[in-house]
């Protein structure tokens, strides 16, 4: 219970930052741009381990991939907690979302002395390695973060959008 504890608080305070970012998508100067700076967070992290099945194991990837093979082995204790919650008791469900949510965020846990309980590795070091045009070149756009809405983000950016974010 302590890990998670600790895991929740690490959830709640990057929840917290990501929350505070502000996106600038016009000065007061039309002609002026500014890059924009995607915190990875919530879908993912530049972070990995290093595991016997794989040099580079993604760590904090939570994706429907992930989501739906922690619900599926789970069915019976989330239909039960569903179940009970229906009739007022909503800790059965609390504490099998909190034990899944431990088990998806376990790598990103310290032990009693703050060291981490699994050795952590960045994809990248520098500023210039995540941007979106060296991610699409160098890396065929694998760890670009927030893919999916990035064309939303950057249509205004002109030709430098995948050199600003």
């Amino acid at each position: 219970m302590k890990h998670f504890r600790r895991a929740l608080a690490l959830l709640l305070a990057l929840t917290l930052a990501l929350s505070s970012v502000l996106f600038v998508s016009n000065a007061t100067d039309e002609d002026q741009k500014f890059p924009i700076i995607i915190v990875a967070g919530y879908g993912g992290s530049s972070l990995y381990k290093v595991s016997p099945d794989n040099p580079q194991d993604n760590v904090w990837y939570v994706g429907n991939d992930v989501i739906k093979e922690h619900v599926v082995k789970r069915i019976p204790d989330l239909l039960l907690g569903l179940l009970r919650l229906a009739l007022g008791n909503a800790k059965p469900l609390g504490d099998t979302i909190g034990e899944e949510m431990e088990n998806v965020l376990y790598d990103l846990t310290i032990d009693e002395d703050g060291n981490p309980v699994t050795p952590l590795y960045r994809y990248h070091y520098k500023a210039e390695e995540v941007t979106t045009a060296y991610l699409n070149k160098e890396e065929d756009g694998k760890y670009v973060h927030e893919g999916e809405i990035m064309p939303y983000v950057t249509q205004d950016l002109g030709d430098k959008a995948e050199e600003w974010t």
